[in-house]
């Protein structure tokens, strides 16, 4: 790979200050990493810079071929559609540029250490909550491609086997069920002293903060304990897994 090459890190955006910052630091600490390549981000929308400013910017900065990975878990609507919708309308009026579009991650074998982590560290926050008494919740956004709640599903046994617990849901915030309410009722039928709910959210956002008010919800209306967990954004497997995934899409041109 000849030709000056960049990394356009792309999410989806949000309204929400915060996710702006994790995103912030993840590509901060990229760049730290991989200090002889040139990284930038954008957004598909409700923030700046977007897609096109982000590729913009890289290519002005003599980028000839940008790689573009998707900050995404599983492959839904934006990641599958309109990110790549946004590469083509850009390399239209680009044509000397090339852009390659990479894959988001799903429900690999990092992921499912990372999420051991969290609850390892839930554990010890809470050293009166016993693993034989909990029932664990694993939440995710959900996705319209095929497999990814099976995936889920496959991670929340994997976990309670790893740890003993009680039992174990996968549940969704969106897409697919069983929705959050669902499995947050599941949980408390289920006769669990308390509940352990761990995000699987690569940044926080709407959809962690719907997460933390049903649990509040939850626990009001029960005897049950409740602890949401951290969410993935923050981990050193989560960085490393992003540095892997821009080595192998990189070729000559990451070295």
């Amino acid at each position: 790979m000849n030709e000056p090459f960049a990394v356009l890190l792309c999410g989806h955006g949000s309204r929400e200050a915060e996710t702006l910052r994790e995103v912030d630091v993840l590509v901060n600490v990229l760049r730290d990493r991989l200090s002889s390549m040139r990284i930038g981000h954008g957004f598909l929308e409700f923030a700046e810079p977007t897609i096109a400013q982000g590729l913009s910017r890289l290519h002005q900065e003599g980028a000839r071929e940008i790689l573009v990975l998707p900050l995404t878990l599983f492959e839904g609507k934006h990641a599958r559609n309109d990110m790549p919708a946004r590469l083509r309308d850009f390399g239209a009026t680009h044509p000397g540029l090339r852009l390659r579009y990479g894959q988001g991650f799903g429900a690999e074998e990092t992921f499912f250490a990372i999420a051991a982590d969290r609850v390892r560290a839930a554990a010890a926050a809470n050293p009166a909550a016993k693993p034989e008494s909990t029932f664990l919740l694993l939440v995710a956004r959900g996705a319209s491609k095929a497999g990814a709640e099976d995936a889920m599903e496959k991670m929340a046994h994997r976990l309670q086997k790893t740890f003993g617990f009680a039992d174990a849901l996968a549940a969704f915030s969106g897409l697919a069920a069983p929705s959050l309410a669902e499995g947050l009722a599941r949980a408390a039928r289920s006769g669990a002293a308390q509940v352990l709910v761990v995000p699987y959210f690569l940044f926080t956002g709407r959809l962690l903060q719907e997460v933390h008010a049903k649990v509040q919800t939850a626990a009001r209306a029960s005897a049950t304990r409740y602890h949401v967990a951290k969410h993935l954004f923050g981990h050193p497997l989560l960085e490393a897994a992003l540095i892997a995934r821009i080595r192998e899409n990189a070729g000559d041109g990451g070295a």
